[in-house]
């Protein structure tokens, strides 16, 4: 039997005792709050409840949608009161707000300073989102590595903020992970100060027992002084491109650590004792990976909405409260176009073209941009591909180098895109090409100088694919990067004693020979073969001589470049060979020296930054060019400019992607 009530006529009645409920109509805010057994127990907009109703003979109430659908239920005796009005919870500690010159400030009580940290020229990617209706960063990465930007807030010397963050705190974020259909074996934190103690959120991709793609709370708290993180980690698989909302909850009087996700507690863990701050010089927060010292580590790659830390630890019904304000606007708002992607810092040629991915684009879409300096604007029609999934722009007469924001234009509507930065020169750099370094590891099934890396690679059709080889004592050549595995020093041990070692795929470690019998089925990758350094350079070059003597044999001479650390060896591998490709790596050869060897250059980028003169040195001597290891966009996209010929990486989808801007734009 049901007992209805209109919901217009509950605003006049719900102070009876005939429902014991409470009413707080003369500080309405739009919401209807129940609160049961003590705490917040749902919430609703006022204007979506159409009536409650006693049921079951007046043991059980009911509130109903507009459509008469059941929107909540509970026995009558364990609810409290329905009020029309909440004290939301504010961050006391610090609540960043983005704003649209990348910069970013503390609004709460604190006034915390946000320093954005950033390569000289560049902005933090802020654009403003539609749907949240404030502006984001967007941070271009490669999940788990060394960020290019990322913000800074520093409570190395704020005794007050340590002191309320050490007797229980609560910390909230909303963010978005972007990756391609890699899964990175490694951490990424997109708010953290967990540098050797502290707090934040990780995200582990995955881990060595297999545990993949989860937001973890990481409180570090001790009963001993002895650090200890209390992981704190839900199941809930995170998927690219979808907003998350976090909240770490360290309650110190409980002793526990809590984790929701989208309003839901997804994990718990004791967590008793006292707070263990990060080390010295590592007490700050960091927005966009993880602090490490002076500069950031485990980056994050996407999008952080909201970057809060409160002074307290928030109840349940808080949380529901917190999470309420977000899912509305979610509920509320869709943009034009979606998964917008563009790369910043690339070159772009006057009368040539730029492209914008994303979906949702139309015929007829503008794109407005703005100068950061506001000293020049453009607005240019869109071109849409077949796909929808692309927009191209022409680059206007007059344009100029610089930073800019972009909007996108449909009829009266309009969408904050980020800011992109152009260079416009004269000559497009000629295209690079990928080397896939340890082989396509970064996916499912892979692992770092597997098979299956090598194989994936030679699939995605990349230029090269690098290996590293180690000579047994009973000189059997195997393929591993670190000189041990599971335990087991490679150099030091027979070929019995390393056979059954197994990669983190599963796979048995390879030998030499089980790739270059993969390498034959190839019609377009070369295999890049280092020679690692062994306890003696006569060992080394011997390595280099077994594996050239190897690949000969097996008639791949013309499918295989060599590179090693160690001169003697490339100067060997060149002398068994003289039309071999043999890179030196140290970086401490000028192009003239290596040249005068009939080596190349293969050095890391930062030798490149210290020595902006020898690309175009090395070019004019008729040296091929490598760059190493460039992880993120920013500096795969800095070597792509700098004239690279080949790009090794890690992250050799997002590489490829930069070598097919400077192709397509060859012609510009």
């Amino acid at each position: 039997m049901k007992h209805l009530l209109s919901f217009k006529f509950l605003l006049l009645c719900l102070a009876s005792p005939l429902l014991g409920l409470q009413s707080l109509m003369a500080a309405d805010d739009g919401h209807v709050y129940v609160y049961r057994n003590g705490s917040l127990d749902f919430i609703a907009l006022k204007d979506s409840v159409d009536s409650v109703a006693l049921e079951s003979d007046k043991t059980m109430l009911t509130i109903y949608s507009k459509a008469h659908a059941k929107l909540y239920a509970a026995p009558r005796s364990e609810i409290d009161s329905l009020t029309f009005s909440y004290a939301a919870p504010k961050a006391d500690l610090l609540d960043v707000v983005f704003h649209s010159d990348g910069t970013a400030e503390d609004v709460s009580p604190m006034g915390m300073t946000v320093e954005a940290v950033v390569p000289d020229g560049q902005y933090v990617n802020t654009y403003k989102s539609a749907v949240y209706d404030r502006y984001v960063a967007r941070f271009d990465e490669f999940l788990g590595q060394k960020p290019s930007t990322y913000y800074k807030i520093n409570y190395e010397d704020n005794s007050d903020f340590q002191s309320r963050l050490a007797d229980g705190h609560t910390i909230e974020t909303l963010v978005m992970a972007s990756y391609a259909d890699s899964i990175i074996q490694s951490e990424s934190k997109p708010f953290c100060s967990t540098q050797g103690g502290g707090t934040g959120f990780t995200t582990l991709f995955e881990d060595t027992l297999g545990r993949r793609k989860a937001f973890t709370f990481i409180p570090n708290v001790s009963t001993t002084g002895s650090g200890n993180y209390r992981e704190t980690m839900s199941n809930l698989p995170i998927v690219s491109g979808k907003y998350y909302h976090l909240v770490g909850v360290w309650d110190k009087e409980a002793g526990m650590a809590y984790l929701y996700i989208n309003g839901q507690l997804c994990a718990r863990q004791s967590a008793p004792g006292n707070l263990v701050f990060p080390a010295s010089g590592s007490r700050w927060f960091c927005i966009g990976g993880d602090p490490g010292g002076s500069s950031a580590e485990m980056g994050w790659a996407g999008d952080v909405v909201l970057a809060r830390v409160y002074d307290k630890p928030l109840s349940a019904g808080d949380v529901k409260a917190v999470w309420q304000s977000v899912k509305e606007l979610q509920d509320q708002s869709s943009p034009l176009v979606e998964d917008v992607d563009y790369l910043s810092g690339m070159p772009v040629k006057e009368g040539g073209t730029s492209d914008i991915e994303g979906r949702g684009y139309r015929t007829g879409d503008r794109v407005a941009l703005i100068g950061i300096d506001m000293s020049k604007s453009y607005l240019v029609r869109l071109k849409v591909n077949a796909a929808g999934d692309t927009a191209t722009f022409a680059i206007p007469s007059g344009f100029a180098s610089g930073s800019y924001r972009l909007t996108l234009r449909r009829g009266g509507q309009a969408q904050d895109l980020g800011i992109c930065r152009y260079d416009v020169v004269k000559t497009m750099p000629k295209a690079p090409v990928v080397c896939f370094h340890r082989g396509f590891w970064d996916t499912p099934g892979s692992a770092q100088n597997s098979r299956a890396s090598l194989r994936r690679a030679i699939a995605r059709r990349g230029f090269s694919s690098e290996i590293d080889v180690w000579l047994t004592t009973d000189d059997s050549l195997m393929v591993n990067h670190d000189g041990r595995l599971n335990g087991v020093t490679i150099q030091t041990s027979s070929y019995d004693q390393v056979k059954g070692l197994k990669l983190n795929n599963g796979e048995y470690i390879p030998m030499l020979r089980d790739m270059l019998e993969i390498l034959k089925t190839s019609d377009h990758t070369q295999l890049v073969v280092e020679i690692k350094t062994h306890s003696s350079t006569a060992r080394t070059v011997e390595a280099a001589n077994k594996a050239q003597a190897l690949i000969a044999q097996m008639g791949l001479s013309k499918m295989v470049q060599y590179c090693s650390f160690n001169l003697a060896a490339c100067r060997a591998l060149k002398a068994g060979d003289s039309t071999a490709m043999v890179e030196y790596i140290n970086g401490d050869k000028t192009p003239q020296e290596l040249h005068d060897m009939g080596l190349e250059m293969d050095y890391g980028y930062w030798v490149y930054r210290s020595h902006p003169t020898w690309i175009s040195e090395a070019h004019n001597l008729g040296l091929k060019v490598v760059a190493w290891t460039m992880n993120s966009r920013a500096l795969i996209i800095e070597m792509a400019k700098a004239n690279a010929d080949i790009l090794a990486s890690d992250n050799p989808v997002e590489t490829m992607k930069v070598c097919d801007y400077f192709r397509r734009h060859q012609d510009d």
